[in-house]
């Protein structure tokens, strides 16, 4: 079974081949690519509005989906201060998971690696029940 998942982050190239190697476990239904979009869209559509559409035209629901995302992903490059207002604006207890530069790197990685990547996001993503 999918599971659905939002996306906030800037870097659509690399977001674009992480997207593909996260599936078939997990697909990515709606991506925000900066914060007014993601305070505008994010909460809504986490909160249960299916008629959200990504303004970035990303995601499984900007072509005629409508499924409500089971967790976030953030880009690693996300500033904590928008990941903040981000978090404070969805529901509390929603999971939300970043993958930094500095855990690619411990993991081996060197530089954006969209298959390392996706591989710490389907961890992190296992490890809070989805």
């Amino acid at each position: 079974m999918v599971v659905y998942i939002a996306a906030y982050g800037a870097n659509s190239a690399v977001g674009g081949t992480v997207k593909e190697a996260l599936l078939p476990e997990y697909e990515i239904v709606h991506a925000a690519v900066d914060l007014a979009a993601g305070l505008s869209e994010l909460p809504a559509l986490i909160g249960g509005d299916s008629s959200i559409k990504p303004a970035s035209g990303l995601g499984t629901n900007a072509s005629g989906g409508a499924n409500i995302p089971q967790g976030l992903i953030v880009g690693g490059s996300v500033p904590a201060d928008e990941l903040a207002q981000i978090t404070a604006a969805i529901k509390p207890g929603f999971p939300i998971i970043q993958i930094t530069k500095e855990q690619v790197a411990a993991a081996g990685g060197t530089g954006p690696d969209p298959a390392l990547i996706a591989k710490l996001i389907k961890e992190a993503l296992a490890a809070k029940g989805l």
